[in-house]
């Protein structure tokens, strides 16, 4: 997925959120923080997005031939020699030095465009898995009523993807190609029971205004 999907689905975690009385706590004291996303309760993602994209920081990270001024981005000399691993760390470290550095002066600084949100720094957010949590906990687990995890609620997520008219990220998870009607399926029900977990996590991060929030 695109970074511009992980937006998306924080504001679809966010919308779920507002709708549950669990993050009510939360929701108050993030209400200033999020004031300038607006209404979004029964607002769609791409007509939402087409007002506010400016508030987020770049999207997206893209190889450069030429150095501007652009004071809200920051230009690496990356060695390629390196393990990736030691060129991430260090990313994140200089990163977040640096981001920290131009929200302290943007209020002090005229001319200084920064966007005023931005993804949790430095956490892992794995787009496909959450998009799948995303869709069995808000398209079946509530829209069922909030039912045991079993075989018969499995059978209802294999229905839901081989159903649904979008095309994108219309596959089911990898884990319910072996899903058997006459078996108890455990590992396949411990699985979805996870994708369920890690969306009401999602949602109390956005809750809080800390999307997806730290490891």
């Amino acid at each position: 997925m695109k970074p511009k999907e992980n937006i998306r689905l924080w504001l679809e975690y966010y919308k779920l959120s507002l709708n549950d009385n669990k993050f009510k706590t939360y929701i108050d004291q993030s209400k200033d923080y999020y004031a300038d996303w607006g209404d979004v309760r029964d607002i769609k993602f791409d007509t939402w997005w087409k007002d506010h994209k400016k508030l987020f920081d770049e999207v997206s990270i893209r190889e450069v031939d030429q150095i501007d001024n652009d004071k809200s981005s920051v230009y690496l000399k990356v060695p390629l020699g390196l393990p990736i691993t030691d060129l991430t760390k260090r990313f994140v470290e200089i990163i977040t030095e640096k981001q920290t550095k131009i929200r302290k002066t943007e209020t002090k600084t005229k001319g200084v465009s920064v966007a005023k949100y931005s993804m949790t720094i430095g956490t892992e957010f794995r787009a496909e898995r959450n998009n799948h949590a995303l869709l069995i906990y808000r398209d079946v687990f509530l829209k069922n009523g909030s039912p045991p995890i079993n075989t018969a609620f499995l059978l209802k997520v294999k229905t839901f993807y081989e159903t649904r008219r979008a095309t994108k990220f219309n596959k089911m998870p990898v884990s319910f190609a072996n899903l058997d009607p006459k078996d108890e399926n455990e590992g396949i029900v411990r699985n979805c029971r996870r994708y369920i977990k890690d969306a009401q996590r999602l949602m109390k991060a956005a809750a809080k205004g800390d999307f997806p929030g730290r490891d």
